[in-house]
């Protein structure tokens, strides 16, 4: 695994997010403020670190 990005949303309680990636990017997020921006970088980074744009990677999904 490259990367993920995991989101939380329980019923009646505050929604959360982590996004971890193989180059050591480990952040969290709380709230739906937090969690859009989260959401936001972590595509952005996806586009930016090279593992992720491998070709062999790209095919496998």
């Amino acid at each position: 695994m490259v990367g993920s990005l995991d989101i939380k949303t329980p019923y009646g309680r505050t929604p959360t997010a982590r996004s971890t990636c193989a180059c050591g990017r480990d952040i969290t997020a709380r709230g739906p403020a937090e969690i859009r921006a989260l959401t936001e970088a972590h595509a952005y980074h996806r586009t930016v670190y090279a593992l992720h744009n491998l070709p062999e990677r790209r095919n496998a999904a």
